[in-house]
């Protein structure tokens, strides 16, 4: 918040991000990432 409030004094386009933390995301059968399975 305080960086978008700085950005938009400076007169630059900013909005927040949104962020998605551990457990955040939809529940489903996903692998992690960088990881493939193998037949």
């Amino acid at each position: 918040d305080a960086l978008v409030h700085w950005c938009k004094g400076k007169g630059l386009a900013a909005r927040p991000l949104d962020l998605v933390g551990y457990g955040d995301e939809d529940e489903g059968e996903t692998e992690p990432v960088g990881e493939t399975t193998k037949p």
